[in-house]
C-alpha cells in the first residue's frame, strides 16, 4: 500500500510550537533547528490524531540523522495548542479539522483505493463533522464535508437527496465550493430541480467569481 505522505521545504528556522496547516499534509515548522531541505509526514499507525514529521538534521560531528515530532494532526496555530493543553472546549474549526484528518486529507487524485489508507475512519469522521456542526450550526466546510460523505457513499449508502439538502444549506454562506457542489448534483440528475433555481445558482457563482477576482 502506498505511503502516504508529503513534501514541503523552507528556509532554516527554529520554533518552540509546532505548527501544520488545517489540513494536515504540508510541512511547515516542527521545534528544532533543521536543514532546508524536504520533510516528511505520515499518520501514525494506532493513533490517527497524530501526525509523525520527521526531517534530516546534521549533527555537530558532522553526522546527518533525521529528527522526528509526533504533533496533533489538526494543530493550526500555537493558540489552538494551548487551549488543548488548557482543556478548553474544542471549536468547530478544529473539529472539522479532525474530522477532515480521519477522511478527505488521505485523498490521493486518481487513485481511488486511498479509501482503504488505515487512517481513513469515516464513520469517526463523520462524527467530529456532526460535533463541529452542533457547536456552530452555520459551519459550512463541516456541512459541506458531511455532503459529500453522502454524494459519494463514503460511510454509508449514497444518498444524494441528503447530500442536495446539505449542499444548499452550507451553500447559505455564499461560499464557491458548496455552490458549485449543488449547482454540479442537480446539473448530474441525481436529484430534480426547478431549471429557475439552477439558473439562479449558475448566475450566482458567476457574481462570486468576480467578487473573489475582485478581492485577490
Amino acid at each position: 500500500m502506498p505511503e502516504k505522505s508529503g513534501d514541503g521545504d523552507g528556509p532554516a528556522r527554529r520554533v518552540i510550537m509546532p505548527k501544520i496547516e488545517r489540513f494536515p499534509g504540508k510541512f511547515l515548522q516542527v521545534p528544532a533547528e533543521v536543514l532546508h531541505g524536504p520533510a516528511r509526514w505520515r499518520w501514525l499507525l494506532g493513533d490517527a490524531d497524530c501526525i509523525e514529521i520527521s526531517r534530516p538534521v546534521v549533527e555537530p560531528n558532522g553526522s546527518i540523522t533525521e529528527l522526528t515530532v509526533t504533533v496533533p494532526a489538526w494543530t493550526r496555530t500555537d493558540e489552538c495548542v494551548e487551549a488543548a493543553a488548557k482543556g478548553e472546549p474544542l471549536s468547530a474549526d478544529t473539529l472539522n479539522s479532525i474530522g477532515f484528518a480521519l477522511s478527505f486529507a488521505w485523498r490521493v487524485k486518481d487513485y481511488p483505493d486511498w479509501i482503504k489508507f488505515p487512517g481513513v475512519d469515516f464513520g469517526l469522521a463523520r462524527r467530529y463533522f456532526e460535533r463541529a456542526v452542533d457547536v456552530d450550526p452555520s459551519y459550512w466546510p463541516a456541512i459541506n464535508n458531511l455532503a459529500v460523505m453522502a454524494r459519494d457513499g463514503l460511510g454509508c449508502d449514497p444518498d444524494p437527496t441528503m447530500a442536495a439538502a446539505l449542499f444548499h444549506r452550507a451553500a447559505q454562506s455564499l461560499e464557491l465550493t458548496p455552490l458549485h457542489h449543488l449547482v454540479n448534483l442537480y446539473r448530474t440528475g441525481a436529484v430534480e430541480m426547478d431549471p429557475d433555481f439552477l439558473t439562479f445558482l449558475e448566475e450566482l457563482i458567476t457574481v462570486r467569481d468576480e467578487e473573489e477576482r475582485d478581492a485577490a
